[in-house]
């Protein structure tokens, strides 16, 4: 499958070069195919090739691209993709926020997490869990015990989260979630 996969990005990249039209149908329908083959290495490929072409990603293929960033540790490349994205769903969000989290970016988790809140997405439970364990690892203490208290508002039992929240309290008052300061994203 690897050569197979290597050959078609090989035929893509050399249309793409001499300028040859594709349309975005093509790279998506590549990019479901690599998912299913779980070929990571090509989604990002692929994914990178829409995104220098201008060609708009669909729910669907924008969460399989920034889950393969994910795995990829390639948080640059998802925040691209995520920015060009339809937002409509919560999948995408999820995808963004969880992939920011594994990289341990606190500070775009919670820009993330903020605005998916503000507009109304509905996060599951393993992406507050997310968000709270990068939170906790950047000592952002009072943004993980506000989180927490959402979940808990929104009938959420998060894994440790009695222990995230007597942590939380002990060790930060309680601060506007959307407004952080830089000493405590610093911390």
């Amino acid at each position: 499958a690897e050569k197979q996969w290597r050959a078609v990005l090989e035929i893509l990249q050399v249309r793409f070069d001499q300028g040859e039209g594709m349309g975005a149908d093509i790279f998506s329908e590549c990019m479901r195919s690599a998912n299913r083959d779980e070929a990571g290495d090509v989604i990002l490929q692929l994914a990178d090739m829409m995104s220098l072409q201008g060609f708009a990603m669909d729910q669907e293929v924008a969460h399989i691209a920034i889950d393969a960033c994910s795995k990829a540790n390639n948080v640059d490349l998802a925040m691209r993709i995520f920015a060009e994205a339809p937002k409509s769903t919560p999948e995408v969000w999820q995808a963004a926020i969880n992939t920011c989290a594994k990289a341990e970016k606190w500070v775009q988790v919670l820009d993330l997490f903020t605005s998916a809140d503000q507009q109304g997405m509905r996060l599951d439970g393993a992406t507050y869990t997310h968000a709270v364990e990068a939170l906790a690892a950047g000592g952002c203490w009072s943004h993980v015990l506000q989180v927490v208290e959402l979940a808990e508002r929104l009938g959420m039992r998060l894994a440790a989260h009695a222990s995230w929240r007597r942590q939380a309290e002990r060790k930060a008052p309680v601060a506007p979630l959307y407004h952080s300061t830089a000493s405590e994203m610093d911390a």
